[in-house]
């Protein structure tokens, strides 16, 4: 599915490491945005 050698990269690399757990924390900040605007009080 993916090219081995490319993705290695993201957990070699320091920077890498950076990109994958900034994009883990920005999911979970969204997840929790779109909780909060879902649920409403009627």
């Amino acid at each position: 599915m993916f090219n081995p050698d490319y993705m290695k990269s993201l957990y070699d690399h320091p920077n890498g490491i950076y990109i994958l757990s900034t994009g883990v924390i920005m999911q979970l900040i969204g997840w929790l945005i779109i909780k909060k605007i879902v649920n409403i009080q009627i």
